[in-house]
């Protein structure tokens, strides 16, 4: 969530992973540093919206 989260943001050191999609599969990226209210809430209607598409036969 954010731009510190995906893309490591302004800070790159070595504390600092870049890119958490290279970790972990990521289905909606927030923009921002720290995201605003409304973006976090497109964020999660979106992932609803995911959610909401897929069929118990999609897992099998």
């Amino acid at each position: 969530m954010g731009d510190c989260a995906s893309c490591g943001g302004v800070f790159n050191n070595y504390a600092i992973l870049q890119g958490v999609d290279e970790i972990v599969p990521v289905d909606v990226y927030v923009s921002g540093c720290p995201p605003r209210p409304e973006a976090l809430l497109h964020g999660v209607m979106t992932l609803h919206a995911k959610v909401k598409k897929e069929k118990l036969k999609d897992w099998s």
